[in-house]
């Protein structure tokens, strides 16, 4: 097909297209690319990759949104707003009207409804209309001509150029090829949809009140350096902040010289245990978590100080003799420590090719070295679950440490397990944010067991100065709740009205559970609204109000319209005599009259 070069060139693109590149595309003449967000209740899994890699590439962006009629406009709306994550892009919205799905929302009302809630959320942004010329005149009421006569139209036709439906007056974008070549433009997942706008490059700029691409503001690569310490000689930390598709994502980077450290390897346990009671245990300086696991089995293969444990060959490992040099999948009758690892991340200096997908985002764990091994590199990643997006792929990490200079890099277990400690002032430290399942005494943040770590012991004294931040070793904190003097914490009561199930984190998916039965009563001082959607594929989205029991653990306040806890009204706060100087005691008087027994805080 001859391109008609009056017009300016566009692509849409979908996660059926990925990878993308993009910079590919722009070389092939497109100007601007249109990204598909989302549909129903589902994201496009490449959007945020795509969004991030076309305006790198310097070209203006537009993203559009199938609409499903059988999901409601207001949730849609809310859900495509929230991905944009404040950068809608330098192109309209475009609102995708092809469905056949006759579902309970379907009829022209509700897409109406739908760009009407556009509208609201975000109110200075334009809004066009893509179709084809028979799905509105078949779908669309001549009823609301009135109403949509206010929008551009952006029309599909693979034959000739388009007929364009009342009330439109004449097409604005003209989607005329769904079968572009992926090789020319990039998308190495096949071929892809082109468009014409209806005129050229200086009207396209005119139209949509568009910047130069050349003075779009630049984007870097380079990470933000946050702070820099070095803990011992030979162990330097440094904690970065990386600006990612998914947005910006902390991580904690260790250079380890090993000529003045141990490396070391957990042996096999009895039972799992935080990454800072390892740091405690095996006197270590420094431990990040490490292999998988079932309960305490690897799922590799590891040696502890010459002692082995796990399974060769389910995984990759590495083999570390008592003068720290590494080898790749053999040991040696000099191997003292080995350590496996699920995923190969950088062989030779090259990124490794990786079956993973890219919007597989959490926390992570991962190691490198150099070809000479004259530095070690770890890394800990801030993050969370699959589900949540939060952190970093497969690809992130393994950039960083090629950067690093690393001819090798492997990942360890990622998500909750992952678990940076470091001993410092005398106290196993947790650095970045670790995201397990159980609250820890002393430390900000939940971690989960795991079976085995990595770790470094030092030949010399740690280097003083002052601790990023006070945290307490697991067993030297006291059970004291402190309070700002006038501000007392109030602990709510509540009484259980159906059997439920109190759940270890707040999360329908927790399965950590117990069953509590009716007509229980109890205080809590906390309650914290989690959305999850449910099932997690196609499944409708609760805001579910979750309350804290007094041994941790969490209930639902209303699930699917079974109201399970009540809270009992409290009418009056009375301030007790203290019995010491710096206490206070609070009695509650209920709604029928009865006052609690006083609660004792310390004043800070």
């Amino acid at each position: 097909m001859t391109l008609n070069t009056n017009r300016l060139l566009l692509t849409d693109v979908s996660f059926y297209e990925a990878p993308i590149d993009f910079n590919k595309m722009k070389s092939a003449g497109v100007k601007a690319t249109i990204v598909r967000a989302g549909q129903n209740l589902w994201t496009d899994p490449s959007f945020r990759q795509f969004w991030f890699d076309a305006k790198k590439a310097g070209l203006w962006r537009g993203s559009y949104w199938f609409w499903d009629s059988r999901v409601s406009p207001q949730k849609q709306a809310e859900l495509w707003i929230d991905l944009m994550q404040g950068d809608l892009g330098e192109l309209p919205l475009f609102v995708d009207l092809e469905e056949h799905f006759n579902g309970q929302y379907k009829g022209t009302e509700n897409i109406k409804l739908f760009m009407e809630e556009l509208k609201r959320l975000a109110p200075n942004k334009e809004q066009i209309i893509y179709t084809g010329y028979y799905w509105w005149i078949e779908n669309v009421s001549t009823s609301y001509n009135d109403y949509f006569k206010q929008y551009d139209i952006w029309l599909a036709d693979y034959d000739s150029e388009p007929s364009v439906p009342r009330p439109f007056s004449k097409w604005l974008i003209w989607q005329f090829d769904d079968k572009g070549s992926g090789e020319k433009y990039g998308c190495k997942g096949g071929a892809v949809d082109l468009n014409y706008f209806n005129g050229n490059e200086e009207e396209f700029m005119a139209r949509f009140k568009l910047e130069k691409l050349e003075d779009l503001p630049p984007e870097t690569n380079e990470d933000k350096l946050i702070s820099v310490k070095d803990y011992y000689d030979g162990i330097k930390i440094y904690h970065k902040e990386a600006s990612l598709p998914q947005g910006k994502t902390k991580y904690h980077l260790v250079e380890i010289d090993p000529t003045k450290v141990e490396f070391f390897v957990s042996p096999q346990l009895t039972s799992r245990m935080y990454v800072p009671k390892f740091v405690d245990k095996y006197e270590l300086a420094l431990a990040i978590n490490g292999d998988g696991f079932v309960s305490t089995k690897i799922a590799g293969y590891a040696i502890s100080e010459g002692k082995p444990y796990g399974k060769k060959a389910i995984e990759e490992t590495l083999y570390i003799s008592k003068d720290n040099k590494i080898t790749l999948n053999t040991g040696n009758k000099e191997t003292w420590n080995a350590i496996s690892f699920p995923n190969r991340l950088v062989y030779d200096g090259e990124i490794s090719k990786i079956n993973k997908t890219r919007d597989d985002i959490r926390g992570r764990s991962a190691i490198g070295f150099t070809k000479d091994q004259k530095k070690i590199y770890l890394i800990a990643v801030d993050g969370k679950d699959y589900w949540s997006k939060e952190g970093m792929n497969f690809w992130e990490v393994a950039e960083r440490l090629q950067a690093l200079g690393c001819d090798f890099a492997g990942m360890f277990d990622g998500g909750g397990s992952t678990t940076l400690s470091v001993k410092y002032g005398g106290k196993a430290e947790v650095l970045g944010v670790p995201c397990g399942e159980d609250d820890v005494f002393g430390y900000k943040h939940p971690m989960r067991r795991v079976a085995n770590v990595f770790g470094i012991r030092v030949k010399t004294a740690e280097i003083i100065s002052e601790p990023d931040e006070e945290v307490k070793p697991i067993d030297e904190v006291k059970e004291t709740i402190v309070l700002e003097e006038g501000d007392y914490k109030l602990m709510k009561k509540y009484k259980i009205l159906e059997p439920v199930k109190a759940r270890k984190t707040p999360s329908m998916y927790q399965v950590v559970s117990k069953n509590v039965t009716a007509g229980t009563e109890f205080e809590s001082d906390m309650e914290q609204v989690i959305s999850e959607r449910i099932p997690l594929v196609g499944g409708t989205v609760y805001n579910i109000n979750w309350v804290k029991l007094p041994d941790g653990y969490w209930i639902p306040s209303e699930y699917k319209g079974i109201n399970y806890v009540k809270e009992v009204s409290v009418v009056e706060v009375i301030t007790e005599s203290p019995k010491f100087p710096d206490e206070v005691g609070i009695i509650l008087k209920m709604a029928d009259g009865t006052l609690t027994e006083p609660s004792w805080y310390i004043k800070k």
